[in-house]
């Protein structure tokens, strides 16, 4: 990290932003990983570029809601704790969220690598024969172009709902 940080110096980057952990604040130094972000804080800290180290302590979560901004400026540290699995399954748009998600990864792996596979075989025999593609292939290609098109549109809207919920309440 030191090197990193000589280059950034060098190159004259006028701010640093190190995605740091939760785990830190009071975290044991036996543990590599812990011990790995203390060592990277410390770094950034002492680099002489002017830095922010961020240490979310929460999934896609929106710090920015949670603090004041000139009680970020102050300490330096914005730190609410989040209540534990009841206070998550309490925010029902962050199930609602996540839920997106998985159906999105059902639709990709239960429905469009199969079709995926279809589409394969059936084009490979039309030009293995000299055929033209059969209707099969066609209705394929629909359920195909459908399916990809639900499982695309799905992260989004779970990405917007996790973006745009905290700022709407």
């Amino acid at each position: 990290m030191p090197g990193v940080l000589a280059e950034i110096r060098r190159a004259g980057v006028e701010h640093v932003v190190l995605l740091s952990s939760r785990s830190v604040v009071g975290g044991d130094r036996s543990n590599a990983i812990v011990s790995m972000w203390m060592v990277s804080e410390a770094a950034v800290q002492s680099s002489g570029v002017p830095w922010t180290i961020l240490q979310p302590s929460g999934f896609m979560s929106n710090a920015l809601r949670w603090c004041h901004i000139n009680s970020v400026e102050r300490s330096r540290a914005c730190r609410i704790p989040l209540g534990g699995w009841a206070g998550f399954l309490r925010n029902s748009w962050i199930v609602a969220a996540l839920a997106l998600l998985i159906v999105s990864g059902i639709v990709w792996i239960g429905f469009l690598l199969r079709y995926q596979a279809r589409l394969v075989r059936l084009s490979t025999a039309a030009v293995e024969s000299g055929a033209q593609l059969c209707g099969e292939f066609f209705q394929v290609l629909y359920k195909w172009y459908v399916g990809g098109t639900l499982a695309t549109i799905l992260p989004v809207l779970s990405q917007l709902l996790m973006v745009l919920k905290p700022r709407l309440c």
